[in-house]
C-alpha cells in the first residue's frame, strides 16, 4: 500500500477508538441489558415452542389411539352383528321347515289323491299354518278390501272410473297381497284403484 493509504487508515481507527471512548459506559450498559432481555425473551420462546411441539406430538398420538380403538370398535361390531343376523336367520329357517314338510307331504298325496276335498282342505291347513307363523314374528297383511288407497301401503297398476262417489280414491282390487313387518313395509300391495 501507499503511503497516503495507510496515513487515511491510521486515522480512521483513531477515529473509531475516540468513538469508543467517548461512549459513557452507561450507555454501554443499556446496550447490553437490553441485548439480555432479547436473549431472555428468545429464549422463553424457544422453551414455549418446544412445549407447544410437545403438545402437538401428544395429541397426535392420541388421535391415532383413538382412530384405532374405534376401528377396532367398528370391526367388533360388525362381526357382533354378522352373528345375530345368523342366528335370526337361523331361527326363522328352522321354523320354517315344518311348513315345507307339510308341502312336501302335500305334493306326494296330490299325486295318488282320490278325494279333491281332503286336498284342498290339507292346503288350506298349511296356508293357515305358514300365515299364522308370520303373525306369530309380526308379518302382517295389508288390508285392502274397501280401503282408502294409501302410497304408504299400495302400489295402482291401474286406475279405473267409479261407478259412484264413494268408490273414487277406494281400492277396488288387489292383484297382489302386500305385506308388513311392525310399521314397516316389506312389500307394497299391487292394487287397482278408483277414480
Amino acid at each position: 500500500m501507499d503511503e497516503e493509504n495507510i496515513n487515511q487508515q491510521i486515522n480512521e481507527d483513531e477515529n473509531l477508538n475516540e468513538e469508543i471512548l467517548d461512549n459513557s459506559p452507561e450507555e454501554s450498559c443499556g446496550e447490553n441489558v437490553a441485548i439480555e432481555d432479547d436473549v431472555d425473551e428468545v429464549t422463553k420462546m424457544a422453551e414455549r415452542i418446544a412445549e407447544l411441539e410437545a403438545q402437538v406430538a401428544s395429541l397426535k398420538d392420541e388421535k391415532l389411539r383413538m382412530m384405532a380403538e374405534f376401528d377396532n370398535f367398528r370391526k367388533k361390531k360388525t362381526a357382533e352383528l354378522a352373528a345375530i343376523k345368523n342366528v335370526v336367520a337361523d331361527g326363522f329357517f328352522r321354523d320354517m321347515l315344518p311348513v315345507i314338510d307339510d308341502l312336501e307331504r302335500a305334493i306326494v298325496s296330490v299325486e295318488s289323491a282320490t278325494d279333491i276335498e281332503a286336498v284342498k282342505e290339507g292346503i288350506s291347513l298349511i296356508y293357515k299354518k305358514f300365515i299364522d307363523y308370520l303373525r306369530k314374528n309380526g308379518v302382517e297383511a295389508i288390508e285392502t278390501a274397501n280401503a282408502d288407497f294409501d302410497t304408504n301401503l299400495h302400489e295402482a297398476i291401474a286406475v279405473l272410473p267409479a261407478q259412484s262417489e264413494e268408490q273414487k280414491n277406494k281400492i277396488i282390487d288387489c292383484t297382489t297381497r302386500g305385506y308388513k313387518h311392525g310399521d314397516t313395509v316389506i312389500r307394497h300391495a299391487k292394487v287397482v284403484v278408483g277414480q
